[in-house]
């Protein structure tokens, strides 16, 4: 996703891996809403 290119930019490529492993691993759920403006 776009979002999560955007953070990895600016946290860095292993934090971000490593944190998706993790929500991964404990079952998060995901959702991408869009709120009308």
């Amino acid at each position: 996703s776009t979002l999560l290119m955007l953070v990895s930019a600016l946290a860095g490529r292993e934090l971000m891996l490593a944190a998706y492993r993790h929500a991964v691993d404990a079952r998060y759920r995901f959702f991408r809403t869009a709120m009308p403006c």
